[in-house]
């Protein structure tokens, strides 16, 4: 149940973090290091806190890296918003959330429009999201039909 409420909390600053940058295309910091916090506490009593900070950190500096090196229009709140998806998650889930941000990102839209990057992320999280769950799904029906 706690689990439960944690994604719960997840997807709120998520959903949160979009709403904003949607708006005026900026992230608040406090959205995402409060997702941060939150993530690391939890994991400290509940989960594995190194997961969580290899997690976090690694989807800062990815972030930090796609800027430099290719992008440069990421703002350093989507390096904390990908902070805070690695730290609720893990390094694998936030690099898969960020290389297929980056290919949806890539899809031209109208001349006159610009979208900001964390419904990107978003959407990329949620397409990993419903991938694992079939996965899981998939593996428990085949379990249960072995037995």
């Amino acid at each position: 149940m706690l689990e439960i409420i944690y994604y719960i909390v997840f997807i709120i600053l998520l959903i949160g973090a979009n709403i904003v940058d949607w708006k005026i295309k900026e992230v608040p910091d406090g959205i995402s290091l409060l997702g941060i916090l939150i993530a690391i506490n939890y994991n400290l009593f509940f989960g594995d806190v190194k997961t969580s900070i290899i997690g976090g950190t690694l989807g800062i500096l990815f972030v930090a890296m796609l800027n430099w090196f290719m992008v440069q229009r990421l703002g350093g709140g989507d390096s904390k918003l990908a902070g805070m998806v690695g730290a609720f998650t893990n390094w694998s889930v936030i690099f898969g959330v960020l290389v297929i941000a980056y290919v949806i990102s890539r899809i031209p839209l109208k001349k006159d429009r610009e979208i900001a990057y964390t419904p990107y992320m978003t959407m990329a999280f949620m397409l990993i999201g419903i991938v694992a769950v079939g996965i899981k799904l998939c593996l428990n029906v085949i379990s249960y039909l072995r037995t």
